[in-house]
């Protein structure tokens, strides 16, 4: 029996050892949802918008513990600075200090961008800065306005809006840009938009760019940008409303001068400048008897010149693609092992490039290809089985067609039976139409017998038997809408877009018209229109240093919601 009780009194005392040690070492809750809030500013000394600073030194104070990211090239200084100064972190606060003597009576902008994270989670305090000034007066004027991609007109996020004064005496003010960090600098939010605050009376360029690599500098080809083509003036702003920990009437209240203008939003439109510099990007066998040849920009007179064997020699047929950067060699033979090629596009020599002819198989992926004979890829261009009336019937092959015997093709209509006429549209024998008047509400079957289709590598199609149908006339919508054309003769570029903005349908328009979109299936569609200013019957991206905009694009009023069995009638002026 004591023997019993002394184990029961240890296993007890191990049991409260184990609950006590657990309650001395708490550990952090698992789960939870994340943290997405920036650190909150608390406040700063001096306070934020100080007037008659005399110190060099700023200290910020947040609510947690605090990390900076890539500091060196997200800090920006209005005006610039000879030497950056020094940023660091001491517990929850920023520590500035400055290494060259202020400028008195100037207005400093201290821009963070999102350098300033919390610790944890790394949520930025986005577009923080910090502004006093060296004088008796805070710069107050404002500019603000919404940046938007050129082309779809989406608000574009995260992009940088940039101010320049033209200060610098070796430099060209139009270069600023590719040479110097801006003056001013503040980021677009989630709906485009942008405001800059204490600016000083005097006239910027402004530039807005979507920086790849973060060096505030226009040096990348593929950063977009967007840009005022005349110099901007801010406007005045009332003054903001703080909280007492940050300063409370630390601005000076202005009255507006009568010639004042209050308000003047800015949209700018993003664009990729069009590159001039054409180049040979890629050039290889993309397939059994198939080179391809891909360029930066769209060719205007490509040229293809074989080195090691005649021209009469290389018997070939090319094709270019509808954007014109990619030129295919389709050969119908295979004279040598590898062709060495001169390329051009209008009489210029961009590369002289080397491509093997024919791919070496080994093993078990040489013994497969022998065992199964090849079939051309044959494919129809319809949309669930379903073809739309007015539609002709588009039919693709994956390599040139060498003959096509239409005679024993059959056109299966109900319980008719049709002989159909089929088509080439290209020079290159890949792209075919069935031409023919659909029914509606009838069902068809497409018959093509083996052989009937032999490719240039000598691929014979197997026996086809394609069936499809068309709807009735109530599963479809239609729209009709009137086209005002305020300036006859200038071409616009009409666009049909379904819901994920795909061109399904263009249409130039010069003069006032009326357009039918007839049996559309039922969905949401968008009405755009390309001011197509130089006439070339596609969009135009702009050019900076030639101040060029790019061309402008409008979207009518509202969404087009087609319903089966119903007809829509719209006016739109352009």
């Amino acid at each position: 029996m004591k023997i019993r009780i002394k184990l029961t009194y240890f296993f007890t005392l191990l049991i409260m050892a184990f609950v006590l040690n657990r309650c001395a070492n708490p550990v952090s809750p698992s789960g939870g949802p994340k943290d997405t809030t920036p650190p909150e500013l608390l406040g700063s000394e001096p306070p934020m918008f100080s007037k008659n600073f005399k110190g060099n030194k700023v200290r910020i104070h947040f609510d947690e513990f605090l990390e900076l990211k890539d500091i060196s090239n997200q800090l920006i200084v209005s005006p610039p600075m000879e030497k950056m100064p020094e940023v660091k972190l001491k517990g929850k606060s920023v520590i500035i200090e400055f290494r060259e003597a202020l400028k008195e009576n100037t207005t400093y902008n201290i821009f963070f961008g999102e350098s300033v994270t919390d610790l944890t989670e790394n949520n930025p305090v986005s577009n923080f800065q910090y502004i006093f000034s060296t004088g008796d007066v805070l710069d107050s004027l404002m500019m603000e306005g919404k940046i938007m991609d050129a082309y779809t007109l989406e608000p574009m996020a995260g992009v940088n809006v940039m101010l320049y004064l033209d200060i610098n005496d070796t430099l060209d003010f139009d270069s600023i840009p590719y040479l110097a960090r801006p003056y001013y600098l503040t980021r677009t939010n989630e709906n485009g938009e942008f405001v800059l605050y204490n600016l000083k009376d005097e006239d910027y360029k402004i530039f807005a760019l979507l920086d790849v690599n973060s060096n505030l500098i226009y040096d990348q080809p593929n950063e977009n940008i967007a840009f005022i083509d005349t110099l901007v003036t801010p406007w005045y702003h009332a003054p903001l409303s703080l909280p007492d920990s940050l300063g409370p009437d630390s601005l000076v209240a202005q009255t507006i001068p009568e010639d004042t203008v209050v308000h003047q939003a800015f949209t700018m439109l993003l664009f990729d400048e069009a590159d001039s510099v054409q180049k040979l990007n890629k050039a290889f066998l993309a397939g059994k008897n198939k080179l391809q040849f891909i360029f930066k920009i769209p060719t205007e007179n490509p040229e293809l010149i074989p080195l090691n064997i005649s021209m009469d020699g290389l018997s070939s047929i090319e094709e270019s693609n509808k954007s014109k950067d990619t030129l295919t060699l389709w050969l119908l033979d295979i004279p040598m092992d590898s062709i060495t090629f001169e390329v051009k596009d209008n009489g210029l020599v961009l590369d002289t490039v080397k491509i093997a002819t024919v791919k070496k198989l080994r093993g078990k992926k040489a013994r497969k290809k022998e065992s199964k004979p090849e079939r051309p890829v044959i494919k129809f261009g319809l949309q669930g089985k379903v073809i739309r009336p007015g539609i002709p019937l588009r039919i693709s092959f994956d390599y040139p067609v060498k003959t096509f015997d239409t005679t024993g093709i059959l056109l299966i209509e109900a319980e008719d039976t049709l002989k159909p006429e089929i088509r080439f549209n290209d020079s290159t024998r890949r792209f075919a139409e069935l031409d023919f008047n659909w029914k509606m509400a009838s069902t068809y079957k497409l018959i093509i017998p083996d052989t009937a289709i032999i490719d240039i590598l000598g691929r014979a199609n197997d026996s086809i038997v394609e069936n499809f149908r068309t709807k009735a006339p109530e599963d479809y919508g239609n729209l009709k809408i009137s086209i005002h054309v305020e300036q006859p003769g200038d071409f616009h570029l009409l666009q049909w877009l379904d819901k994920d903005e795909k061109n399904l349908r263009e249409i130039l328009v010069t003069n006032d018209t009326i357009i039918n979109f007839t049996n559309e299936e039922p969905g949401t569609y968008f009405l755009k229109t390309i001011y197509d200013l130089n006439k070339n019957r596609k969009w135009d991206s702009g050019n900076y240093l030639y101040n060029i905009q790019p061309e402008p694009v409008i979207y009518f009023k509202k969404q087009i919601d087609i319903r089966a069995n119903w007809d829509i009638e719209e006016e739109w002026g352009i």
